[in-house]
């Protein structure tokens, strides 16, 4: 028995179909293209000409470029094919290995720092808060993925950093010479921003609202 894979491997085909095919391929793998350039996998941008498409309330504009995912499309009306590639590559970018979307506050969805970069490109985890500003502990609610945390974390210890410049006072300070701890997300009900629990000295900042509150 020979099975399909080595009968196809031994068929002789014409140079035109094998052209034909390492082009595809080639095309599909975005051989060649430079990083920068390159659209995310499992993503595509297309042309809309205005012949093939149209929406409900005629707000689909002939002339632009729309990406898509699969069989959805995720965004239209791109006046160029630049703007979509940037589009998409952010959002490609804040999604982890399972599609899930990193976790933004809503009210700092478009916030650009410009401030001095405490991080350096460095994702900061919990030791960093232990070292740096001498935290006793922290804890993490159980409704927080791995990037809800993440980003919190990179954003908290931006926003301690800044806080410890602004009050002039050192970063050891900020949680009282280490008599203070943190949450994120955890022990909190209701509609609360943020809360304090004195018995337990702990801060906790909510999933949802709690962006802006360190300072408090």
């Amino acid at each position: 028995m020979i099975t399909n894979k080595l009968s196809n491997t031994m068929l002789i085909r014409s140079a035109e179909y094998f052209e034909r095919n390492f082009t595809q391929k080639a095309k599909k793998e975005q051989f060649c293209v430079s990083k920068e350039q390159k659209i995310p996998k499992g993503y595509a941008i297309h042309f809309n000409d205005g012949k093939h498409t149209y929406s409900k309330n005629e707000d689909w504009k002939p002339g632009t470029y729309y990406v898509t995912k699969g069989y959805s499309i995720l965004r239209t009306n791109f006046e160029t094919k630049e703007a979509a590639l940037k589009w998409v590559q952010e959002l490609a970018k804040g999604r982890n290995k399972n599609g899930k979307i990193r976790f933004v506050p809503p009210q700092l969805a478009h916030v650009k720092r410009t401030e001095p970069d405490y991080r350096n490109g460095v994702e900061i985890t919990g030791q960093h808060y232990l070292d740096t500003f001498g935290f006793r502990g922290g804890e993490f609610g159980n409704w927080m993925n791995q990037n809800d945390r993440q980003t919190s974390l990179n954003m908290g210890f931006e926003a301690l950093k800044d806080l410890a410049s602004a009050l002039k006072i050192s970063d050891k300070d900020i949680a009282y010479q280490g008599t203070l701890a943190i949450a994120f997300g955890a022990r909190g009900s209701g509609n609360a921003a943020a809360h304090y629990e004195p018995l337990r000295t702990v801060i906790n900042l909510t999933k949802m609202h709690g962006a802006g509150s360190l300072g408090t």
